[in-house]
């Protein structure tokens, strides 16, 4: 909204917001732009600093504004930054930074902003530079506060309180959906033997073969060595088509599991009573596997 009310009462072409990624380059994360104006947002992705941004950042360092009044002659200063701006129909800019607790985080922008407004546009944008950051900032701890409040820390799967939140929120609405019980064979005795290092490891790679097949949001960690996944698109074919995946994948990571699968076509079936089916077939499963290893274990021991 603030990017649509910039660009709108300055007259541009485009306005933006450039951030930092993991990679130490920069991505243009979001974007507004006016009627007749193609979008860029999804072509500047990755844009490299060094020899690259590594000016203008410099620039922003000392809380300085980047002024283009003429595209064509800033092609001697930074070539670069030209063959970016060039195809994108950029004849003139102007971009200042961002910053999170005093540290320079990306940079906000506007394209081809009328000449004759350029120096009352650098003011509106200082003014404006405040409440981007405190935008970015509120935006950061709020998906900090969800990481730490539905993710689980270990393996980047949701945790027992996202499951109990869409439970009651989306899976209960459902007229079907499939349920996929996991449990990791072998755990205690890798931990044992091997370190826990090797067992987190074990862990992680099952959580990573999951997310891979049911999307990361559908994945829930519900024990030490336990996972449930969630698929709610397709039909019942589909989701055991999915479902088979998941033992060859694990397999290949050198790792073994048991699961169990239950598919509700019927919304008046109680989750927990679908749960119920997966979580014993799940275990069907792991007697199998070691009675076939010459394991004979109780239910319960991983």
């Amino acid at each position: 909204r603030i990017l649509e009310y910039l660009g709108s009462e300055l007259g541009a072409d485009r306005a933006y917001i450039f951030e930092e990624n993991d990679h130490g380059t920069s991505d243009n994360t979001y974007e507004w732009c006016a009627p007749g104006v193609s979008a860029q947002i999804d072509n500047l992705k990755d844009i490299p600093y060094e020899d690259t941004l590594e000016v203008w950042y410099n620039e922003f360092e000392n809380s300085n504004f980047i002024v283009i009044e003429d595209l064509e002659d800033y092609k001697t200063v930074n070539e670069n930054i030209y063959n970016i701006l060039k195809p994108q129909g950029i004849h003139s800019l102007i971009a200042g930074p961002l910053t999170v607790d005093d540290e320079v985080v990306g940079f906000f922008g506007v394209d081809n902003p009328p000449s004759d407004r350029l120096k009352n546009i650098t003011k509106i944008m200082i003014l404006l530079e405040y409440f981007m950051s405190v935008s970015i900032k509120q935006r950061d701890n709020q998906e900090l506060l969800y990481k730490y409040s539905y993710i689980d820390s270990l393996t980047g799967v949701m945790n027992r309180r996202s499951l109990d939140e869409t439970i009651e929120e989306t899976i209960e609405k459902r007229e079907s959906y499939g349920l996929v019980m996991c449990d990791i064979n072998g755990l205690k005795k890798a931990n044992d033997e091997q370190g826990h290092l090797v067992g987190d490891m074990m862990i992680q790679d099952v959580a990573t073969v999951l997310a891979t097949i049911f999307g990361q949001r559908n994945v829930f960690r519900t024990g030490g060595d336990e996972f449930l996944a969630i698929c709610t698109d397709g039909s019942k074919d589909d989701f055991l088509a999915l479902s088979e995946k998941i033992k060859p994948m694990v397999d290949a990571k050198k790792h073994s599991v048991s699961v169990g699968t239950a598919f509700c076509a019927m919304k008046e079936t109680d989750f927990n009573a679908v749960l119920k089916l997966a979580d014993a077939r799940m275990y069907e499963d792991k007697a199998q596997y070691y009675l076939s290893h010459g394991d004979r274990r109780r239910r319960g021991h991983s």
